[in-house]
């Protein structure tokens, strides 16, 4: 019986991979510190995990949180006012310090995101295997830089500028409502 050759690339292909593979096992970051294992554990947080629904469930949670906000500091707000002719202008406070405790809400939640994108992106990483004096780090090789960039762009980056949208729209709110209690 003759034995059929196999393509040479294959081998090579297969031998390639074996050796990237290999590369991920030799990678002596421990679990807790390597950046995609930063970036599932940011996205389950109760926190942050909001910035990655999609973008109409995204908004009722915006807009859930700016109405929460809104009640939480009228509570505060209406009980000890003793004038009601300036109704229409504690309303417009309350919006006004609502978005600014939603505007920094989203501020921590971006600079979350943007260090998680900042390990990603990092060539060589830092990482301590004992204790914190035994500070160590790790070149990462091009396929694994390759693959933290793909995922960068794909996962971090949107979220990244969907939090950039909804800072500078509560910023324009925020000054709006200003400058109308400026102008009574």
């Amino acid at each position: 019986m003759l034995k059929q050759k196999q393509p040479i690339f294959k081998h090579v292909f297969f031998d390639r991979m074996n050796k990237n593979r290999n590369s991920f096992l030799v990678c002596p970051i421990p679990e807790d510190q390597k950046p995609f294992q930063a970036y599932l554990l940011l996205k389950e947080s109760w926190l942050v995990r909001w910035t990655t629904f999609s973008t109409l469930d995204y908004q009722k949670r915006l807009f859930l949180l700016s109405i929460f906000f809104f009640f939480f500091i009228s509570l505060f707000n209406f009980p000890f006012s003793q004038e009601n002719a300036y109704w229409i202008e504690r309303i417009v406070s309350n919006f006004l310090v609502s978005f600014l405790f939603l505007l920094f809400l989203v501020m921590i939640c971006y600079f979350r995101w943007k260090e998680i994108e900042k390990k990603f992106l990092e060539i060589i990483l830092p990482y301590e295997e004992g204790s914190w004096y035994m500070s160590q780090q790790w070149k990462k090789p091009f396929l694994i830089q390759e693959k933290d960039q793909q995922i960068c762009e794909q996962k971090i980056t949107p979220i990244l500028q969907r939090l950039l949208r909804t800072m500078y729209f509560l910023i324009c709110f925020s000054l709006g409502s200003f400058l109308f209690l400026q102008l009574q």
